[in-house]
């Protein structure tokens, strides 16, 4: 139903229900006891009762009627008229105004804002690019100078060498590793000592050309020598002295010559053999092998054939060693210029390797051996003196008393049978 209301009328109308509602918006709680519903968002929504108490109010009685079945339904007025006559308070946090929306990218990183995928995500990329870089060296990084590393902080600045013009020396006893993933080259000496901590030296997985000597000495942690396998050649000598927990010599199964100066291998406690010297060759100085407790047997020098060749010559010298029982393996030498020395080897029983041996340019020495009887030193005199024989003195004392050398013949490369 409709009504045609008064202009009079409607203002009246109008000017009550703003009083209402300015009372309304004054009043930030409710009595407990209030019938008074929430709209939305909370906000309060007028009842049909206190509409009809605002419109008796009026003077006019002419249009009660009228003013009261208008009020019935006052929601759809509202709502209708809605840019006219405001129905409810809006709350502040309410989405329904006309305001601009703010724009997501200026949120903080924590908000729930989108970022484009241009921006941060680029710059991971950058980042990753730029560890791929430092990951690679420069080709040919040449370091200068002899260098030290006593500190492990030290090994940072030169982890990207592949040349170093000069010596490098590792003498750090708190260092348990090592990498220079890209040396290939080193012009004068390597050194690796007293490093308790260091088991091996597998770090060194490129390096082909050492210039001068290597010295690997007073290392008590050190158990293998891995990291040398692509060394074929040292220029200067090779030291391998006092590693007590030195086990095998894996590392150094690709060397085949020494070429400036002499293979020593001395005070290894607990070294069992020489296995991984079968590809060497040639020693251009002396062949010294001492002091090793547990060293039984040399066959890894089998394919050893030329010791001293250099200008200053060399030696043969076997000695102290414990648990050797023969010299197996040194069956290829036929020319030593130098001395042959072989003393105190407690269980040395056997010379057969040396008997093709046809010239030694200084002395022979074979003495204090206690279980190698005299008769076996005495043939390999008599193997000498039958080809070029021994320019120098042929020493011999402290072997095996025997008074028939029948008793005590020759061994056979099985030292446990005689021939």
């Amino acid at each position: 139903m409709s009504f045609n209301l008064r202009p009079t009328m409607i203002a009246s109308l109008l000017f009550t229900c703003l009083i209402w509602l300015l009372a309304g918006c004054g009043t930030s709680t409710m009595p407990s006891g209030s019938s008074v519903p929430s709209g939305p968002h909370g906000a309060e929504v007028p009842v049909e009762g206190d509409a009809d108490e605002a419109t008796n109010n009026d003077a006019n009685p002419a249009t009660d009627e009228e003013v009261v079945d208008e009020t019935q339904d006052p929601a759809p007025d509202e709502t209708d008229n809605g840019d006219d006559i405001p129905s409810d308070p809006v709350p502040d946090d309410t989405d329904n105004n006309d305001e601009e929306p703010e724009d997501d990218t200026t949120e903080s990183p924590g908000g729930n804002q989108t970022i484009p995928a241009d921006t941060t995500p680029a710059e991971d990329e950058e980042e990753e690019e730029e560890e791929e870089e430092t990951s690679e060296p420069v080709d040919g990084v040449l370091c200068t100078g002899n260098i030290v590393i006593d500190s492990p902080d030290d090994l940072q600045y030169y982890e990207n060498c592949t040349e170093i013009a000069g010596s490098l020396t590792i003498d750090c006893p708190e260092l348990t590793d090592f990498n220079f993933a890209y040396l290939v080259r080193i012009q004068d000496n390597l050194t690796v000592q007293n490093s308790n901590s260091l088991f091996t030296m597998s770090g060194f997985g490129v390096l082909n050309h050492v210039g001068g000597d290597i010295t690997i000495t007073n290392n008590p942690g050190m158990i293998y020598i891995a990291g040398l396998s692509q060394l074929t050649s040292v220029g200067g000598s090779l030291i391998i002295n006092n590693n007590i927990n030195l086990a095998e010599l894996t590392g150094l199964d690709a060397l085949v010559a020494v070429d400036g100066g002499r293979l020593e291998i001395a005070g290894n406690t607990n070294l069992l053999n020489l296995n991984h010297l079968s590809s060497l060759q040639s020693i251009s100085g002396s062949l010294i092998i001492r002091e090793n407790a547990r060293v039984n047997a040399v066959l890894g020098l089998a394919n050893l054939s030329s010791i001293g060749a250099g200008e200053n010559g060399g030696s043969l010298e076997i000695y102290k060693n414990e648990s050797l029982k023969d010299l197996n393996g040194l069956e290829n030498l036929i020319e030593m210029p130098g001395t042959v020395h072989i003393y105190d080897n407690a269980n040395l029983i056997c010379t057969y390797a040396l008997r093709n041996l046809t010239h030694v340019t200084q002395d022979l020495i074979i003495t204090g051996n206690p279980i190698l009887s005299w008769c076996e030193v005495d043939i390999l005199v008599d193997a000498l003196a039958a080809a070029n024989g021994v320019d120098g003195e042929i020493i011999s004392w402290g072997n095996l008393e025997t008074e028939d050398c029948d008793l005590n013949p020759y061994h056979s490369e099985d030292t446990d049978t005689p021939i």
